[in-house]
């Protein structure tokens, strides 16, 4: 009997015309799914997960020698050929079979661990095979390679540079930008950078890849510990080619030991690079002479040269991440000393024809759930100088032209321009935006008319690209909101936003990467860097505010070298959850991780209860604390990327779908609706355990607002939909990808 689930009935009465085979129901009426597990019964062991392989502690290749120019023409070189294109290599789960290409049969089979193996699937390129000796490179930076089967060993590969060949056990290297071939033994290997000392491995990586490939030497060095001796070192060293990589990677209590030579040197170079370089190390200075050196640089008119105006921005932006990281924005008079409210007369304005914006290039933004507030990006003035206003969107999203600047409007009106849009409650009555160095929150709906108050002392560091803005957040109901101070310690301000009254929380040393309300508990969730340094996001995409849509983007990851810890603080202030083996919260209740990787359900009290067995190998993908279920990925697939969908209460598991396989648990969890989407157009219903069709918009109240997504609404330039039928669109929309509409924004009848 085939299930088929439908909101549509006339598609059931074909169905069942052309055949009896067929269960047609729709979806409210599809009866609850029972448990494929229940506690207690067994469940097949998955297989042990992969670790990942530090490239710190491989082996290195032994070099026999080093020449410039060299032609390795008479050599007779084996080459490299791509692996997914050879056929007397394959790759299966648990080894590398190598077959005669003449005839087809085995000849050697090379068994892998979980790490190569993974290595292999998510990095292989190349292979190269000369008599006895095979060798397989790595994007990653690494080589398999093997003479005897039974003894394959993955070696560290030199920095910045690529194989041109192989002859019997000798790899020829070349460093194309120094013009150096080098020839490796990989019959011998040299100790791991992660066994010398910290001299010799500095030395090593010098040696092995020259002054061009800095940034590469960097993230190699990133993997050890303790260098701060040896980075102050370089950093004394402005010539040194590590210079820059010493200043990063600095502690903030040696940073302070450099702060003169520093100020020094930025008031000297013309570089933009050790700017750069000087200002980023400045921001992480606590001496107050620096404060008074970055924000005297900014006080100073802002220059109408588009070079000088770069340099202006660098220093700004370096002072604004010292005040804030340091709480010193009001004592350098850029916010007052206790919070500050007026009228919000920018918000006042209204349009008779209710047009949202100018006649000028146009990006729309957001818009409030109630219609209240639209934010949006305009440029309003010729900031290039060629006697046009004109924007467009480059590759990544990126703003091209005419400078724009965000801009919030109350219902119509020209708006207010700000420097950044933090967040909003869901009602639609308050908005968080930063103006310099300040928070503002801006009350629509005050008895006085829109207001807007000015808070001191916010620490308002954010990494500006993936997700929300760290500065401040909403609870649901719209009536709280927390924000951020840092200083001595760093604090987590509880505001009641009816009666402006704040409670503080102490967090202890260390960087809140990240606070929000727990949507579905009475917890303040957060992420804590206990070093205090700013992870490091590596993308292409540009920056959120005034972002266009991407034609394309890559994310790269974020730097591993921080550690990043779970911390759950009750509202109230009396409970306190940490620990790595916290998951996330469940209701009043939090989700722990046992030694053997089951997830329970903890106590506050202490009581464990256990809702996903070890066997499954979970990893989370959504919490219902209300409905006492979560969603999983069980990793019990031979395919490292593959995993099972799995839906767990405490009557036991259900079985859903193949599902991505997840490298870790989801911390930051959305509302508790009944149907979600618990993998790519995959949606559960939580109540029945089911997978079903992805869910209708529900229709629309008459005061309600909602932003419109997919193609057919990008074709029609329509941006967001009322309950009255009407949509957001430009005055003039855009014709093709990349170009800006130009404003106003109207509602109008589709």
């Amino acid at each position: 009997m085939l299930e088929f689930v439908t909101d549509a009935p006339w598609l059931c009465i074909i169905l069942l015309a052309v055949t009896s085979a067929v269960s047609c129901h729709g979806p409210g009426s599809m009866k609850p799914a029972t448990p494929s597990w229940r506690p207690g019964s067994s469940w097949k062991r998955r297989k042990p997960p992969a670790k990942q392989l530090r490239m710190a502690t491989l082996p290195r290749p032994r070099r026999v020698w080093q020449k410039v120019d060299f032609d390795a023409a008479g050599m007779n070189l084996a080459t490299p050929r791509i692996l997914a294109d050879e056929q007397d290599f394959v790759v299966t789960a648990s080894e590398i079979i190598r077959r005669d290409p003449r005839t087809g049969q085995t000849i050697e089979r090379v068994t892998l661990g979980p790490e190569i193996r993974d290595m292999i699937i998510r990095s292989a390129t190349q292979v190269v095979s000369d008599g006895g000796r095979v060798a397989i490179d790595f994007r990653e930076g690494a080589i398999l390679t093997w003479r005897d089967p039974t003894r394959p060993q993955v070696l560290r590969l030199p920095i910045g540079m690529i194989g041109i060949g192989l002859a019997g056990d000798l790899l020829l290297l070349r460093d194309v930008g120094r013009r150096v071939t080098s020839a490796y033994d990989l019959a011998h290997a040299d100790p791991p950078l992660a066994a010398l000392d910290h001299r010799a491995a500095l030395a090593a990586l010098r040696d092995e890849a020259g002054p061009y490939v800095v940034d590469l030497v960097c993230d190699a060095l990133s993997e050890l510990d303790g260098l701060d001796d040896e980075w102050f070192a370089i950093a004394q060293k402005r010539d040194d080619p590590l210079w820059t990589c010493a200043l990063k990677s600095l502690p903030p209590a040696r940073q302070k030991e450099s702060g003169t030579s520093l100020r020094a040197l930025a008031l000297q170079t013309k570089d933009p690079a050790t700017l750069a370089a000087a200002l980023s190390a400045l921001a992480q200075d606590d001496d107050w002479e620096t404060t008074t050196f970055l924000v005297g640089m900014t006080k100073r008119p802002r220059p109408k040269d588009f070079r000088e105006t770069l340099i202006w921005e660098k220093y700004a932006d370096a002072a604004r991440d010292q005040v804030w990281r340091t709480g010193r924005a009001s004592r350098v008079g850029w916010c007052p000393a206790t919070p500050r409210s007026r009228p919000a007369t920018e918000l006042q304005r209204k349009a008779l024809d209710g047009a949202i914006g100018t006649a000028h290039p146009l990006l729309f933004q957001n818009v409030s759930p109630t219609g209240s507030w639209c934010l949006f990006c305009q440029a309003r003035a010729d900031t290039t100088g060629d006697g046009s206003i004109d924007v467009s969107v480059a590759q990544h999203g990126e703003l091209a032209g005419d400078h724009a600047l965000p801009y919030l409007a109350a219902g119509s009106g020209e708006g207010w321009a700000i420097d950044e849009f933090v967040g909003a409650d869901p009602l639609g009555r308050y908005v968080a935006v930063r103006n310099g160095a300040c928070l503002e929150i801006v009350d629509l709906l005050a008895a006085s008319g829109p207001t807007i108050t000015t808070l001191p002392e916010a620490d308002l560091r954010d990494n500006g690209i993936l997700g929300p803005h760290r500065g401040a957040d909403f609870d649901p109901h719209g009536k709280r909101m927390l924000y951020l101070r840092s200083g001595a310690t760093s604090q987590v301000v509880i505001r009641d936003l009816s009666t402006g009254h704040e409670e503080s929380r102490d967090i202890g040393p260390g960087l809140i990467e990240k606070a929000r309300f727990d949507p579905q508990g009475p917890w303040i969730q957060m992420t804590v860097v206990p070093s205090g340094e700013w992870p490091t996001i590596f993308t292409s995409l540009a920056p959120r505010s005034c972002r266009g849509s991407p034609a394309s983007f890559s994310i790269m990851g974020r730097s591993d070298k921080a550690r990043i810890v779970r911390r759950l603080l009750s509202v109230d202030g009396r409970t306190d959850q940490s620990g790595d083996d916290l998951v996330g919260p469940f209701g009043y209740d939090v989700l722990r991780r046992t030694s053997d990787g089951a997830i329970t359900i903890a106590s506050v009290e202490g009581k464990r209860t256990v809702l996903v067995p070890a066997e499954c190998g979970a990893s989370l993908r959504h919490a219902d604390a209300e409905r006492r279920t979560v969603i999983v990925t069980c990793d019990a697939s031979e395919d490292e990327h593959l995993a099972t969908l799995w839906l767990f209460r405490p009557d036991g598991g259900y079985g859903l779908a193949g599902g991505e396989h997840v490298p870790e648990d989801r911390y930051w969890m959305d509302r508790p609706d009944r149907v979600v989407e618990a993998d790519y157009n995959v949606h559960v219903d939580v109540e029945l355990a089911r997978v079903v069709p992805a869910p209708t918009a529900p229709r629309l109240a008459r005061d309600e607002f909602r932003i419109l997504r997919g193609p057919a609404s990008s074709e029609r330039g329509d941006y967001a939909e009322r309950g009255d039928g009407r949509v957001l669109r430009a005055e003039v929309p855009a014709k093709r990808w990349g170009e800006i509409p130009l404003g106003p924004l109207r509602w109008v009848r589709p």
